[in-house]
């Protein structure tokens, strides 16, 4: 069920507009009711209250790539922002490849760091059924900026620790824990840029089902390889569909993430 009280936030990638410029983008944003501003001249993690940030974003192909980062959105019409940003997105012909990601963050301040240790052990545990949601080159360990979660057990039990979790090990992972040393969010990195709506969505309700698992129970053991299967992972996180039944968004989730499983 999806939790519409958590917020939560979306970072899209994009290499290049068509032809359109920045200001263009934001003027369409405002058309759509959504408030946003450019940021492509300076870096920093600050964000203006209720307003998307645009940003650049060194690991995007070229000169032109960008990155349009969230406020904390919450339920549905946090949704409905996440659809306008997208429909104007390509509206203005944006354009995406290999290089570009959707990161969901997911408020966790109501977690302890053991509770978040949870989500990404229980995230290692389905991993290779997400990889089926994604390009190869996001699968098991094969991207660096988002690599597999068993290969950061050791930053994941240091964060549990209080000890220090390095910036360049744990950040680029597809669960980052150090995102909570920062904003108190749980960062999931894996999903691919494609601009659709559908998986957008999908990659919210999932991933935050995670973090209500983890919060509500306790994943014993330590992280071993992969071995799930979808109906295994829908049981784990409480989202077999007859669980859902007066939950439409997260219905129509699963259904778009079992039509879009690629072969692994």
């Amino acid at each position: 069920m999806f939790n519409t009280e958590r917020t939560y936030g979306i970072e899209i990638e994009v290499v290049k507009l068509n032809s359109a410029t920045i200001r263009d983008l934001i003027a369409e944003l405002a058309a759509a009711d959504v408030k946003a501003y450019d940021s492509t001249s300076s870096y920093d993690h600050n964000i203006r209250q209720g307003q998307w940030k645009i940003m650049k974003d060194a690991s995007i192909t070229g000169n032109s790539g960008f990155e349009i980062v969230s406020p904390p959105l919450k339920g549905d019409e946090g949704i409905d922002e996440v659809i306008a940003v997208l429909s104007v997105l390509r509206k203005l012909g944006a354009r995406v490849d290999d290089s570009c990601g959707m990161h969901i963050h997911h408020d966790v301040s109501d977690l302890s760091r053991n509770q978040i240790a949870q989500a990404t052990k229980l995230y290692n545990k389905h991993e290779n059924v997400m990889d089926e949601q994604v390009p190869a080159d996001r699968r098991m360990n094969n991207a660096y900026y988002c690599r597999s979660v068993r290969s950061q057990e050791s930053n994941i039990e240091m964060f549990v620790n209080n000890r220090r979790v390095y910036e360049s090990d744990a950040r680029y992972c597809k669960v980052n824990v150090r995102a909570y040393l920062r904003h108190q969010t749980l960062e999931f990195r894996q999903a691919d840029a494609n601009l659709s709506t559908a998986n957008a969505i999908a990659w919210i309700v999932f991933t935050q089902a995670f973090c209500e698992k983890a919060k509500a129970s306790r994943i014993s053991g330590n992280m071993q390889a992969p071995d799930s299967s979808w109906n295994k992972m829908l049981r784990e996180l409480n989202m077999l569909p007859f669980q859902n039944q007066e939950c439409e968004i997260t219905l129509a989730s699963i259904d778009f993430f079992k039509r879009n499983r690629k072969n692994a």
